[in-house]
């Protein structure tokens, strides 16, 4: 799979998702209560979870949807570039 990711072309499609769901994980040992925000999406048939920093738990919550930027990897699957909510 390094082949995929390391010659990924450079053009970046932009797509944007409707949040399916909403939960959050838990933080690392001593943080358990800062608590990771999550969200599910419908990527072209498959769920996918995004995981977002706890800053941006507010964010999260008050979004509807979330912006993918992905490459076109070599050998033909998408590499996740970057993602972010919308407000």
């Amino acid at each position: 799979m390094a082949v995929n990711y390391y010659g990924a072309d450079s053009e970046v499609r932009r797509i944007e998702f409707e949040i399916k769901s909403k939960s959050s994980m838990p933080g690392s040992k001593g943080n358990r209560d800062k608590r990771s925000p999550l969200v599910t999406i419908n990527y072209f048939g498959m769920d996918k979870e995004l995981v977002f920093k706890y800053v941006d738990t507010k964010r999260v919550h008050a979004a509807t949807k979330v912006t993918v930027t992905v490459k076109r990897g070599l050998v033909g699957f998408d590499v996740l570039d970057h993602y972010d909510v919308v407000d």
